[in-house]
């Protein structure tokens, strides 16, 4: 997978987390903010050893201006995280706190979908964006296997649920389940039903529409036409 495809995918979780905190009551957003910075600290991460190094040495002066960009706001974002974890839930704090973590979240990802990633395709070739996908990915179960096992059950949950996928995958996935249906309903039952309706098929296909009582007993013979023209 290309890497701005799954730092997307990411992003996507992310955003799918803030929509349940901003639709549930605030006694479910602590559990909420915990999947929310177990995910940040793994997408972080990869970022910063990994796709932002890359963006570094390979992009031009624009792409690594607004790759410095994007380390600072990582280091605005791990501030607000690690208050947030020390906080009580009860203090008044706590939800002003997590509103603006989720706003510059939003910020930062905005930018870098619609400036960010879209140079980095630009610049960097389909087979270097591959192996950047590839070793992220390989980073990413590294550091999951280091939480707590709590921690790190949601975060592979969170991983392979549809949700976290891409439209693409997302398709791929749905097409694979159609194909699946269709060979099991290819069976020796799903076979037997399928001919018993394309016999019926056939049979009525010859048969054209009903015919009425006035037609089944009419004789053949010359039209009323052909007699007047004799």
């Amino acid at each position: 997978m290309k890497a701005t495809e799954l730092l997307k995918e990411d992003h996507q979780r992310v955003a799918n987390l803030f929509k349940r905190v901003k639709a549930t009551p605030k006694g479910e957003h602590p559990a909420l903010f915990a999947q929310i910075n177990a995910e940040l600290t793994v997408h972080t991460h990869i970022e910063e050893v990994i796709f932002y190094p890359a963006l570094l040495k390979q992009g031009d002066k624009p792409l690594q201006d607004i790759t410095r960009e994007g380390i600072e706001e990582h280091h605005q974002a791990k501030m607000f995280l690690g208050e947030l974890a020390k906080l009580s839930p009860a203090n008044k704090q706590y939800e002003a706190k997590l509103t603006v973590l989720m706003e510059d979240i939003e910020h930062h990802v905005k930018e870098e979908e619609s400036d960010m990633f879209n140079q980095a395709d630009d610049q960097l070739s389909a087979e270097a964006q591959e192996k950047l996908g590839a070793r992220m990915e390989k980073e990413k179960a590294k550091l999951v296997a280091t939480f707590p096992p709590a921690q790190r059950a949601a975060l592979n949950r969170s991983l392979n649920s549809p949700e976290s996928k891409g439209a693409l995958a997302t398709a791929v996935d749905k097409a694979k389940e159609l194909v699946t249906d269709l060979l099991s309903a290819g069976g020796p039952a799903g076979n037997g039903r399928a001919a018993q309706t394309n016999g019926r098929n056939g049979r009525n296909a010859g048969k054209g529409k009903p015919k009425t009582r006035a037609q089944a007993t009419k004789k053949p013979g010359r039209s009323r036409v052909a007699k007047t023209t004799r």
